[in-house]
């Protein structure tokens, strides 16, 4: 998909369903109920997966709940005993209550975007054969998918997203995905007009607030980091290693050799 797709999707999806709460129920009264509770990004890494997350948050105006494993691998001793803590303190921040509802109030909090970072650990394939250890965040997924399927849990009208992040789809159970996500949208490595746009930038960046030379020719750089995403590419351009840059434009035009030596410094 091209990132104007991806743009069109994720409104869809994601901004303009949770950014009236007078649309969110008109869609939940609907026969079926027109409602996206789970949304997966997955494609490589620096693909701008996490960026975009925070983009949707951010044109929301919606809290940004981090449950990603990273950020709760120092909470072991909750997720050995009690999981279900860390979801049902989600699940009240992002929801209305019986007592508000009747009163016709709205959450104050809402709208809320839980963001989980690589979610391949949450979602992990094998079952018990995997062997996972009690701490495993592997345990979060049992009680999302409770919080997901029960009548008193996430509710179509609820104004709450949650959004999977993942560079190793492979490693998911497909059913455990399907318990939580509803749509899933791959995320590409950048085409040639994106790469062009992010070299400009980056570059600029580092040169700034001086001009970026007329010798240095962006185009070609966009050319030749085909099937690199601006993650990946961007980590070389630092403010001490710009002569990274200059020196694969002199090696393009006088060795020929330029994408032997921008993978070499990519993949280091």
């Amino acid at each position: 998909p091209s990132t104007a797709q991806i743009r069109a999707a994720l409104t869809e999806y994601c901004i303009l369903p949770n950014g009236s709460s007078n649309l969110k129920k008109k869609l939940a009264a609907k026969d079926p109920p027109i409602s996206v509770r789970g949304v997966m990004l997955y494609g490589p890494s620096g693909a701008g997966k996490t960026m975009m997350v925070e983009a949707i948050a951010n044109h929301l105006g919606a809290m940004l709940i981090n449950f990603s494993p990273n950020s709760i691998k120092d909470k072991a001793d909750i997720i050995k005993s009690k999981p279900e803590k860390l979801i049902h303190a989600i699940y009240k921040v992002s929801v209305d209550d019986d007592a508000s509802r009747e009163l016709g109030k709205t959450n104050p909090l809402a709208p809320v975007v839980v963001y989980m970072d690589n979610c391949e650990e949450i979602f992990k394939a094998g079952g018990k054969k995997a062997k996972l250890g009690k701490d495993h965040p592997s345990k979060f997924h049992a009680v999302l998918k409770k919080y997901f399927s029960a009548a008193n849990g996430f509710r179509p009208d609820d104004r709450v997203i949650f959004i999977g992040c993942t560079s190793h789809p492979e490693e998911c159970d497909q059913k455990k995905l399907h318990d939580v996500f509803d749509k899933f949208i791959y995320m590409p490595a950048p085409d040639y007009a994106s790469r062009l746009m992010l070299w400009k930038t980056f570059v600029a960046k580092q040169l700034a607030p001086q001009q970026i030379p007329g010798s240095l020719d962006v185009s070609t750089l966009a050319r030749i980091s085909d099937g690199f995403t601006g993650g990946t590419f961007s980590r070389p351009l630092s403010s001490h290693s710009l002569h990274v840059v200059i020196f694969w434009q002199f090696v393009y035009f006088f060795a020929g050799s330029i994408e032997r030596c921008v993978k070499k410094t990519l993949t280091k």
